[in-house]
């Protein structure tokens, strides 16, 4: 199990939810994404995680309301933590390194989404949290 050197800085809470979830033997890999990740968080933003499976997610109720989970099934199905679905492929994620993608797009899904042209969104970075090996 590999643990990003940043997670420290999370808050307790935080760490003990990314710590369960590292423990899910279904969990292949974390990765910070959203504001966090990209220096334009205020005091009062969320924490949005993708979290990679080896199995299909399957609907889980919004556990809290400043973290959203994003989790991502072997197939590119992409399922939030209260229902929202999408599909992986929309994220358009390449990897830079073996602790840092960059993807397109936004969390959530949204109505006509799919509809923005890629060139309107920008490209985010994504950090590794946690990756099993």
């Amino acid at each position: 199990m590999t643990i990003h050197p940043f997670i420290p800085d999370f808050p307790d809470d935080l760490r003990t939810l990314l710590y369960e979830l590292s423990h899910d033997p279904t969990t292949e890999s974390i990765w910070l994404i959203g504001s966090r990740a990209n220096s334009s968080a205020t005091a009062t933003s969320d924490w949005d995680f993708l979290v990679f499976s080896n199995i299909e997610p399957a609907y889980v109720s919004q556990g809290r309301a400043d973290v959203d989970l994003l989790r991502v099934g072997p197939s590119g199905r992409v399922l939030t933590d209260g229902g929202c679905e999408r599909e992986f492929r929309d994220f358009d994620w390449k990897l830079i390194d073996d602790r840092r993608a960059s993807y397109f797009g936004a969390k959530k899904c949204r109505p006509g989404l799919q509809n923005v042209s890629e060139s309107a969104l920008e490209r985010s970075v994504a950090f590794l949290v946690y990756r099993n090996v």
